[in-house]
């Protein structure tokens, strides 16, 4: 449980259940502890990131109750927001409930964190923005963009202004999802925010504009985002008429796709390998 703990801390994750299961079977005796939702929780996670909706939802509803019955304000959020991701495009109204469950619970802590609330304001403003609730999504967006003032984290402004940008897009309003979707990349120099900038671009038809920074990102990126940027490239190329350029771009596609998957099942075999040698 420590060794997970450890690894969710520094940013990791890893869809092994090779430690996390030994804890989530030893505490499932044991519901009324801590240590039951800890390990409920990082299973939850665990399914979560091998879509196992089912098995995962039954995890963090497994949290949300024993963290309410301690009184774990921080542990039953965080899982009602898990609840939220896992089911928001299989049952929209109830991803709401969940991430405005989270929203106002932590609102009303003594100690809540600024940075903390408003990333649980962009989930729930997200929950909303795929239940097609315009005005709610944009209520808690402009809360998030406000809090900003009160922070002195540096990196909380470019996930806020990318929000933003992500719905503005998803209504169809090109010219503020390109406004804010560059404001988010004038903090931060986040290949995966160029390639969405390129995509707002490309919206606007700026479309060499839109291919020159898709290429720059093309270079400069790991597979995943040589795989997206390619994806964009081609959608781009089949916007002109006998774009000479878009065979090339389906071939760098195919390569990109193979050699992420191949650098995947690769980085899992090795962290499996590690953890059977160290007993």
């Amino acid at each position: 449980l420590l060794f997970t703990m450890a690894q969710d801390k520094s940013g990791l994750d890893v869809d092994m259940d090779t430690l996390i299961r030994q804890s989530y079977i030893y505490y499932e005796g044991e519901p009324e502890t801590k240590y039951y939702g800890l390990s409920q929780y990082y299973m939850g996670k665990y399914y979560f990131l091998n879509d196992s909706i089912t098995e995962c939802e039954e995890c963090f509803q497994n949290v949300v109750n024993n963290a309410k019955k301690r009184g774990d304000i921080d542990l039953q959020c965080l899982a009602l927001e898990k609840l939220s991701r896992s089911i928001v495009l299989s049952n929209k109204r109830l991803s709401v409930i969940y991430a405005k469950k989270a929203v106002d619970l932590y609102s009303n802590q003594k100690n809540a964190k600024i940075a903390n609330l408003i990333l649980y304001m962009l989930n729930l403003a997200n929950c909303y923005i795929l239940d097609n609730q315009k005005d709610s999504s944009f209520f808690y967006l402009r809360q998030s963009q406000r809090y900003l003032n009160r922070i002195s984290d540096n990196s909380m402004p470019k996930y806020v202004y990318h929000s933003l940008s992500r719905a503005f897009y998803y209504f169809n309003e090109k010219d503020s999802a390109l406004f804010y979707s560059r404001k988010a990349i004038d903090e931060t120099s986040d290949v995966k925010l160029m390639v969405f900038y390129s995509c707002c671009l490309e919206e606007c038809d700026s479309l060499e504009s839109a291919e020159r920074l898709l290429r720059i990102c093309s270079a400069e990126s790991n597979d995943k985002l040589k795989y997206s940027s390619y994806m964009e490239l081609c959608k781009l190329s089949c916007k002109r008429i006998n774009d000479k350029q878009l065979s090339t771009d389906i071939d760098s596609l195919e390569r990109f796709a193979d050699k992420y998957m191949l650098d995947l099942y690769s980085q899992k075999g090795k962290y499996f390998e590690e953890n059977i040698n160290q007993g």
